[in-house]
């Protein structure tokens, strides 16, 4: 086997939900043929990303998400972080943005979690 492309960016857990959707033939889902069965563990991957943030998120409400967050200048690692992990409080958002002191007042933290609790 060769590698075409490697390390081409960084994977959401939703994108990756959907390759393994595609992989397990959701028939509504089912985009290419299948060449074999799906793996064990793309099985259990797929069982267990459906019980995370990304098993209820849809593809329109991320694009907007990503949209919404470009003025706090969070980086590509952060946004991604946020998407995967859906958080709730502001705990979680200190933890997931570096500096978050510096970088972000109490209002925003507010209304990154605003947002992530509409669309994600």
């Amino acid at each position: 086997m060769k590698v075409l492309c490697a390390n081409e960016g960084l994977m959401s857990n939703f994108e990756l939900l959907e390759v393994l959707r595609q992989r397990t033939m959701e028939p509504e889902h089912a985009l290419l043929p299948v060449v074999h069965d799906p793996f064990p563990t793309e099985l259990q991957c797929f069982e267990h990303l459906m019980k995370t943030p990304a098993g209820a998120q849809q593809k329109e409400n991320l694009q907007k998400f990503l949209k919404e967050v470009q003025p706090f200048n969070l980086t590509a690692a952060e946004t991604l972080s946020l998407i995967n992990l859906k958080p709730t409080s502001d705990v979680e958002i200190h933890l997931l943005v570096e500096d978050c002191e510096s970088r972000m007042k109490d209002d925003e933290i507010e209304k990154l979690l605003a947002l992530a609790e509409e669309l994600l």
